[in-house]
């Protein structure tokens, strides 16, 4: 954030051990960019799930070894700690994990004793959206694990869950809410109980692309070529590496189904994370900038402009900032496509998993 506090110790971004009396600490990991659940198996190992994004390509499920970095953020922990490259399980159900808690091995819950369950928010503020998961982690002889994940239910906006003492698995569903969770409406949310029970068939879980097109070869590559055609490759790479002025794209087929796509191109304002939202900076020379914050601290702030140009602007030279309450993408970039190479645009962006 452009107002980031600072952080010398490197907690943000990092996991702790605290000592019962909170007198001391100890940080154990970092390369950490936001986890919500973490829980301990009863060999004692520490599994955490981690969001993907910025430096998370992929959604993760990792296993805690002290003194490695987890991959978000390597300019702040740069020479320090070992390169974990790999999460251990990529995990797919759903994206955005939340809670996560093992099942004990006395309760069968349909022989999923042992299970690790995993609660799944799903993607940004899209209500319907939601699930949760179980991974069956076997340990091996030589004490390293191996990994099966399996769709349990599509509930929405999932953000915790735990077994109850009757066997139960409670789940807590997230009330209609703005970007930073609070809550919009007075009586939304709830919570779930999910019992096993053997006598009803299970149906396969929802696929997130709720239509299914075959994507074929020519529509594809049409789609690519209009993705650079009408400059989106100018502000969106799809490599998971390249940062430019907007989202990497890379596995947003994956996230996000045909509607969503389009409903997100036609509507580039109704949904705007805070770290892809515009700042605009007033200097004492009577300049105005327009842009996307990088990087903050006491000293200056670093703007991608548009273009991709990165500026640094020293903060005694600065008399104020303002959000841009508007995308800096484009709101008509659909305007004057035919419908043939709308779908054909859509066919690329589903087709980068």
């Amino acid at each position: 954030n452009p107002g980031a506090s600072a952080d010398p110790k490197g907690y943000r971004g990092a996991i702790l051990r605290i000592s019962p009396d909170g007198k001391s600490s100890e940080r154990i990991a970092t390369g950490i960019r936001s986890v919500y659940g973490m829980a301990f198996n009863d060999q004692g190992d520490l599994f955490f799930a981690d969001n993907g994004g910025g430096g998370n390509p992929t959604e993760e499920l990792n296993l805690l070894v002290p003194g490695k970095f987890y991959g978000h953020n390597p300019k702040k922990y740069a020479g320090g700690d070992t390169l974990t490259t790999k999460p251990a399980l990529v995990l797919q159900t759903e994206v955005a994990p939340s809670g996560i808690v093992f099942n004990s091995a006395k309760n069968d819950f349909g022989g999923a004793s042992d299970n690790l369950f995993v609660a799944y928010y799903g993607p940004g503020e899209r209500w319907t959206r939601g699930s949760i998961a179980r991974v069956k982690i076997t340990r091996k002889d030589d004490g390293s694990y191996s990994y099966e994940e399996f769709p349990v239910a599509d509930l929405p906006k999932l953000s915790d869950l735990a077994f109850g003492k009757d066997g139960g698995l409670y789940s807590a569903h997230h009330g209609i809410a703005d970007y930073w969770y609070n809550t919009t409406e007075e009586k939304s949310g709830g919570f779930y109980k999910l019992v096993y029970d053997p006598s009803v068939k299970g149906k396969a879980k929802k696929d997130p692309q709720s239509k299914h097109v075959d994507l074929s070869a020519g529509s594809v590559a049409a789609g690519k070529l209009l993705f650079d055609i009408k400059a989106c490759a100018a502000c969106h790479a799809v490599d998971g590496q390249t940062e430019l002025l907007g989202p990497n794209l890379k596995g947003i087929g994956a996230i996000l189904n045909r509607e969503e796509l389009l409903h997100d191109i036609e509507n580039p304002s109704e949904r705007i994370k805070p770290s892809m939202g515009g700042v605009r900076v007033y200097t004492r020379d009577g300049k105005v900038v327009l842009g996307r914050v990088v990087t903050a601290n006491e000293k200056e702030l670093s703007l991608m402009l548009i273009g991709n140009k990165v500026v640094s602007i020293a903060r005694k030279d600065i008399i104020k900032t303002e959000d841009e309450k508007k995308s800096l993408m484009f709101e008509k970039l659909l305007a004057n496509m035919s419908k043939e190479e709308i779908e054909s645009l859509l066919d690329y962006l589903g087709s980068l998993k």
